[in-house]
């Protein structure tokens, strides 16, 4: 009885091996680089995809606004963009809400 006591205490008082600080952190570095490579460095690509479309707005481009507006720009300020969207009709609003430059 005293000897199986023994053995007892001898393995609750036994640790597993403490691992390495690598193999601890080695699934949140293999996840910060998948997300990186799916997610961080294609909408990276994007917003300096639109920074240069924004960049080369010109004078009587067809564009598409944010909110789905078509016009033809007629004015190009810092920030803003005049937009011819019918006959006589004028409106001014911010470069950033300009989402797409048609192509004829």
């Amino acid at each position: 009885m005293l000897v199986s006591s023994v053995y007892a205490q001898e393995a609750v008082a036994s640790k597993p091996p403490a691992s390495s600080l690598f193999s601890t952190f080695f699934p949140f570095i293999i996840v910060f680089v998948i997300f990186y490579i799916l997610i961080f460095r294609p909408q990276q690509k994007q917003q300096k995809q639109k920074k240069l479309m924004l960049a080369g707005l010109k004078r009587g481009d067809d564009v598409v606004t944010a909110g789905g507006i078509h016009g033809k720009v007629v004015d190009l300020a810092d920030d803003v963009v005049s937009l011819q969207i019918a006959t006589n009709v004028i409106v001014k609003m911010e470069r950033a809400q300009v989402s797409v430059v048609k192509t004829s």
